[in-house]
């Protein structure tokens, strides 16, 4: 009985602490600059984020930039200078970013000069990711594990006090029968003692009651060591989601390493696609795809693959669908958002995910046309 309790609750215990939620819980700085916890998104951003697809208040006619050009900082001359471009994907390189958020980091790439970015709709809005979804679950999963095995330390615990209480009763039947025994002896009674029965049952009891607390008092610590780390982890997660789910200004990281603001115009509510803003800045840009895009055509994917910045990859694109492109070019994480180019460094789509993250196929990646996006936020950009 003991072996098999202990067995079984070894096993799910190792389970739970061999392993790695979400609450709308919102966490910001006021204009105080002190901290604040809601339930309820911070009012103090006030860009309005478009929903593409969705029926909103979209503005009707094209938006343009007020900013003035005599006002801007020009760092489409200061990386030009900077870098001896060799080539075109190189030039394609200076316009593409990698962006930062609350929960790690995706790619985008300019697509004009005064500063407009597309970048994938799970850069920005992480939710909407397979993957976050992947993590959540995983979360909600060993939360459910933890709570599972609590109730059984718990229950161990419990069990523990009544058998501790047994045994000071089994104590106390063992002194009243040896007094007993004392008495029977000067009356010269020899009656069977049971002292002898009892001390054994006694001792029984007292060796599983030892095998469990020494199992408990080993495994307890260990299960609240690892479920405050789960907890913190878990808490973690929840804020970082919450904040990035509302979030409206990133920050973006050129080639040259330096680090800006920009804010988030556009998500569509079909693709996986987002359109944000660079204000202020002329901008290197990547101009759109005017070949034919056909199989075996040579590509590149620029972008953060793995946390590592300004990376390039290669490969042919390996089929052709109406609503995304298929590579054997490799899409990392990080490279979401990033552009596939063709040889003469234009955009011929957004990379978007692996094909191993859909199906099982590894080796591939997706990109979005970059005609859909075009068409996503014509309100706000027009092919260059």
């Amino acid at each position: 009985m003991i072996i098999k309790f202990l067995l079984i609750l070894s096993i799910s215990l190792t389970a739970i602490l061999n392993s790695v939620c979400y609450a709308q819980t919102y966490k910001y700085k006021d204009k105080q600059g002190n901290w604040q916890y809601s339930d309820k998104p911070p009012k103090s951003e006030n860009t309005k984020v478009y929903i593409i697809g969705e029926k909103n208040d979209l503005p009707k006619k094209k938006q343009t930039t007020p900013d003035n050009d005599y006002h801007k900082t020009d760092i489409q001359a200061s990386l030009y200078k900077k870098y001896n471009s060799g080539n075109a994907i190189e030039r394609a390189s200076l316009a593409t970013i990698t962006i930062k958020t609350h929960l790690g980091i995706g790619s985008g790439f300019f697509i004009s000069n005064d500063g407009y970015i597309l970048t994938n709709k799970h850069v920005v809005r992480p939710s909407t990711s397979g993957s976050w979804q992947e993590t959540n679950n995983k979360f909600n999963e060993q939360k459910i594990k933890f709570k599972q095995n609590q109730k059984k330390l718990d229950k161990e615990e419990d069990l523990l006090k009544a058998m501790y209480a047994e045994l000071i009763k089994r104590e106390q039947e063992i002194e009243i029968e040896r007094k007993k025994d004392q008495e029977r002896q000067r009356q010269r009674d020899y009656t069977k003692s049971p002292v002898e029965y009892l001390t054994a049952r006694y001792e029984n009891l007292k060796a599983e009651y030892e095998d469990r607390k020494q199992f408990y008092n080993k495994t307890k610590p260990k299960f609240d060591k690892k479920k405050r780390a789960f907890n913190k982890e878990y808490s973690n997660f929840n804020i970082k989601s919450s904040m990035a789910n509302v979030t409206k200004n990133f920050k973006i990281i050129l080639k040259n390493e330096k680090t800006l603001s920009a804010r988030l115009i556009a998500v569509s509510e079909e693709y996986d696609l987002a359109l944000l803003k660079l204000d202020k800045h002329i901008t290197p840009y990547i101009k759109t795809n005017k070949l034919r895009v056909h199989q075996t055509m040579v590509v590149y994917a620029v972008g953060s693959p793995l946390g590592i910045t300004d990376s390039v990859t290669s490969g042919i694109i390996t089929g052709i669908k109406d609503d995304y492109v298929l590579t054997d070019t490799k899409i990392l994480p990080g490279n979401s958002g990033g552009p596939l180019l063709n040889e003469e460094g234009a955009a011929i789509g957004v990379n978007t995910a692996r094909v191993s993250e859909v199906i099982n196929a590894e080796g591939l990646g997706i990109a979005i046309p970059i005609a859909i996006a075009y068409k996503e936020f014509a309100i706000f950009i027009s092919e260059q």
